[in-house]
């Protein structure tokens, strides 16, 4: 995006990196180590189809906070603070925390219809819905977007949803998917504007 930023910074994207830290800390305490196992995922509130079907919806909440390693973590917080970076000056805060929970919930809801025996977890779902928005809004809004953007997203979207159906990545695809979809189709209805 062209340097549109306005005061204020990035305190929802801040809010939510320090959450996610903070979250990952305590499941670290939880599992003893910095590789979080599934079962500790579980309790702490993880995506798993057989516990949603049974009405813990909140899961496909929660799980958007919990991540199972230290470079799952890391990855996810820096990704989150650079689409974050390019959308939130841009927005007012309520605009941008619905566009990343209601894109988080896509991503969840997707990845639990599509897995029966998964525990899903992470922000990218989230974080992909911001990519998603930012594809949207340089197809919609094309001055506030230097030349070649909208290659540039396309791109990153799809460079890293290839890595993610390689065999054995370990990576949720159908949350990236649902995230990506849900914040696309989310461009439309919230658009971009100064903070008020």
């Amino acid at each position: 995006m062209r340097n549109r930023r306005v005061p204020g910074g990035l305190p929802v994207t801040l809010l939510f990196i320090a959450i996610n830290l903070v979250v990952f800390a305590y499941s670290a305490s939880q599992a003893g180590s910095l590789n979080i196992d599934a079962g500790t995922l579980v309790d702490l509130g993880g995506n798993f189809s057989p516990l949603v079907q049974r009405g813990e919806y909140w899961r496909l909440f929660t799980s958007l906070f919990l991540h199972g390693d230290g470079q799952h973590i890391l990855f996810n917080m820096y990704s989150l603070f650079i689409m974050g970076g390019a959308l939130e000056p841009v927005l007012p805060k309520w605009k941008f925390l619905l566009l990343y929970l209601g894109s988080g919930l896509g991503g969840s809801l997707l990845s639990y219809l599509q897995h029966t025996a998964v525990v899903s977890i992470g922000a990218s779902g989230a974080i992909f819905g911001l990519l998603g928005v930012l594809i949207g809004y340089a197809l919609l809004h094309r001055e506030l977007f230097a030349r070649g953007t909208l290659f540039q997203l396309l791109f990153i979207a799809g460079i890293n949803l290839v890595w993610g159906f390689q065999p054995g990545s370990g990576i949720d695809n159908f949350g990236h998917l649902g995230g990506l979809a849900t914040g696309f189709a989310l461009s439309f209805l919230i658009k971009p504007g100064r903070r008020y």
